[in-house]
């Protein structure tokens, strides 16, 4: 991978007053009990938002809309499942600068890393298995303490 320039913060994606709400079925919502984590950058120890301190009934409705929507999905030709994920890791990587410095200020790591392995790293990982889909053996390979 080449390296991306490290650029200045600009002023739209300073990360402050940030309200991650869940995401269940295609739409936002509050946790159930209406609780949230501080977010806060261990560089500089500021709180620069907050995430759902979600519980048990939160994730036990994410799972069964999930499996509800597992049918769908699993119907899809490889094609367009491909194509999905292929969506998914292009929108990242149009928005490459904003994740790598909600990466960094979440995680305290540094920008270049963020910038130049972590959200790069996603990106691929979603168009290694857009086109592995495509490619599917019913085959394995064994070796001694693993099995690929």
């Amino acid at each position: 991978m080449s390296q991306v320039q490290q650029p200045s913060v600009p002023e739209e994606l300073v990360l402050k007053d940030v309200h991650i709400k869940n995401f269940v079925g295609g739409q936002y919502s509050e946790p159930s009990k209406g609780e949230y984590l501080p977010m806060i950058n261990p560089a500089t120890g500021e709180t620069f938002g907050k995430l759902p301190d979600s519980t048990m009934e939160d994730i036990n409705q994410a799972y069964e809309v999930a499996d509800a929507a597992f049918p769908s999905w699993s119907s899809l030709s490889p094609q367009a499942r491909s194509t999905h994920l292929l969506n998914l890791a292009n929108k990242i990587e149009s928005r490459l600068h904003l994740f790598a410095f909600a990466e960094s200020l979440d995680c305290g790591k540094p920008l270049n890393l963020s910038l130049n392995l972590e959200i790069p790293r996603a990106i691929y990982n979603f168009r290694f298995f857009a086109s592995a889909i495509l490619h599917s053996e019913d085959v394995s390979t064994h070796m001694e303490g693993a099995f690929n």
